[in-house]
């Protein structure tokens, strides 16, 4: 699989953190939210400032400067389950 950013993603992508290339604050930041090495995101909205992801059943938004720092990469073989995208959720 190939790394990229997680600007990179589509709605719906299932995004598998490997790294994060931030200052110390921001990281500690996006860790105290659960952006840690191996957590999977989904991508629920996207434009062109702002990213709105799923993490652990909780929505939150950061904006796509942060978000093209946020390396990992896309996985096939998973699907977090969403009210957006399972009406059974």
């Amino acid at each position: 699989m190939e790394e990229r950013t997680l600007l990179t993603c589509e709605i719906g992508d299932t995004f598998k953190i490997t790294r994060i290339e931030e200052n110390n604050e921001t990281r500690n930041y996006l860790f105290s939210l659960e952006f840690l090495k191996n957590t999977d995101l989904l991508v629920v909205q996207k434009n062109k400032d702002i990213l709105i992801l799923e993490v652990f059943g909780s929505r939150l938004g950061i904006e796509s400067q942060l978000s093209s720092n946020i390396f990992g990469y896309v996985k096939k073989d998973i699907l977090i389950k969403s009210k957006k995208y399972d009406p059974n959720y």
